[in-house]
């Protein structure tokens, strides 16, 4: 009979740890597939990712939302950001060719509905201009 009780007691304090770990993050945390488990090419890549001023680079970006804006967001040193909405392919996909005229690191943030149906960062990349 203590046997019984004690696994009901494990069984209690076990769903009861559950529940608060559920009521504090949200469902969602239990039934999501991290991130770093995917395995994938980066959503965001640009290349080549070192170059020199007014030189031209590729930006590319994949797994991009297609039923929503995706807006790109250009961050260069400076820091004073500037945003476009970009045309995304039904596939999810985006490239364009850009150059910079001040050394330094330019970020690219793309932004749009995440897969949680929360808008935010759904790639970002950089490229180091000398």
């Amino acid at each position: 009979m203590f046997i019984l009780l004690s696994r009901l007691g494990r069984l209690l304090v076990g769903t009861t740890v559950v529940i608060a770990v559920t009521g504090f993050m949200g469902f969602n945390t239990l039934t999501t597939t991290p991130v770093a488990s995917k395995h994938k090419d980066p959503p965001c890549t640009i290349s080549p990712s070192t170059v020199a001023v007014n030189q031209a680079y590729t930006i590319s970006a994949t797994r991009l939302p297609t039923i929503d804006p995706v807006y790109l967001i250009v961050t260069p040193p400076s820091g004073s950001s500037s945003v476009t909405p970009v045309p995304v392919s039904s596939t999810g996909t985006w490239s364009g060719i850009e150059s910079s005229g001040l050394a330094g690191t330019w970020t690219y943030t793309f932004s749009g509905l995440q897969t949680n149906n929360t808008y935010g960062a759904v790639a970002t990349c950089s490229a180091h201009v000398i």
